[in-house]
């Protein structure tokens, strides 16, 4: 899984993602590092999401080979693309892909989430959503909730929190690791603008990429993992 940090505001979208991918077992294995939000600028959009890695970064080239023109088109075109990919990559039972772009129709910049434990339903998606989550117990939920953030800021700091208690764990883990990215979505007069910045490298990364590397001298060739 990933760290997936997001705040979804008319002008601007922030979303910040670790780039750790591990394997399917428990707990997880780290198998490589790589980039988890496909900028498409062409279309006013950003591309991320949670589970199966090849679901989400094919989900984002077959945007790109259809007529989509932005935003406004997503709505009716994500559900079957992913229904179709979800028959075609059996990790897709896992996986939840987000999208954010600018609407013109809205005037704004909007948030959409398909899951599929919902058939890939669309969900609306506005203000902030963190995942994994943290209650005061320091058990694992999907969404903000309660918890209150302030700001760009806190959400990065609030993502070290999302990997020192992940990888505290025993049991199941989400497999946070590698670098610390945020992309950045602005609306201006001009046009719409997208940056990158390497925020920070997570101090496990390391000992994640000794692991990596290792099981690739073993098995001769990396295998797929889950974002």
């Amino acid at each position: 899984m990933t760290l997936l940090n997001c705040l979804i505001e008319p002008h601007q979208v922030v979303v910040f993602s670790d780039t750790l991918v591990c394997d399917a077992s428990d707990p997880p294995r780290p198998r490589s590092f790589a980039a988890k939000v496909h900028v498409l600028p062409h279309l006013g959009m950003m591309v991320a999401g949670r589970g199966a890695h090849d679901v989400i970064a094919r989900f984002a080239a077959t945007l790109e080979a259809l007529p989509c023109y932005g935003a406004d088109d997503l709505d009716e075109m994500a559900g079957p693309i992913l229904k179709l990919l979800g028959q075609v990559i059996p990790e897709s039972r896992a996986t939840r892909l987000f999208v954010f772009g600018w609407s013109a129709a809205a005037g704004r910049f909007v948030g959409r989430r398909f899951a599929s434990e919902t058939g890939f339903a669309l969900e609306v998606l506005d203000g902030y959503y963190v995942a994994p989550g943290l209650d005061e117990g320091g058990t694992f939920h999907d969404a903000a909730g309660s918890l209150r953030l302030n700001g760009v800021d806190d959400l990065a700091r609030y993502a070290m929190r999302q990997h020192d208690e992940d990888r505290a764990r025993a049991d199941w883990r989400a497999g946070i690791g590698g670098m610390l990215m945020m992309n950045v979505a602005s609306h201006a007069e001009d046009g719409l603008r997208f940056y990158a910045r390497r925020v920070l490298d997570f101090p496990t990364m390391p000992a994640d990429r000794a692991q990596i590397e290792a099981d690739a001298r073993e098995r001769g060739r990396p295998a797929a993992g889950l974002a």
